[in-house]
């Protein structure tokens, strides 16, 4: 049984890379939350032209971000099947023939 006040916040962010903005990175860093976000071809360009050396990449956990890739899989794919679970009303009365 755990103890003491129920967590709010999440330990991870797994997320796109539209959700790769500075600002938004910088309020996860703030609350304390982890993140796996890959980075914009873009970003990179740029973090590599602000720092002669390049500048530190971003930590990026491949593993984290296939499981990612795979729950959303099956959410689309419960999607695209939904229209067959739904068709149950359409189906169950016989037709009457006149």
């Amino acid at each position: 049984m755990r103890l003491g006040r129920l967590r709010c916040r999440p330990d991870h962010v797994v997320a796109v890379k539209a959700c790769s903005s500075r600002g938004f990175c910088a309020y996860l860093r703030q609350c304390g939350i982890g993140r796996t976000i890959p980075e914009k071809s873009d970003q990179g360009q740029h973090r590599r032209n602000r720092v002669c050396c390049g500048g530190r990449p971003p930590g990026f956990d491949r593993a984290i971000y296939r499981c990612r890739n795979t729950v959303e899989r099956c959410f689309n794919s419960l999607k695209n099947h939904r229209g067959v679970v739904t068709m149950y009303g359409k189906t169950a009365a016989p037709t009457k023939r006149r």
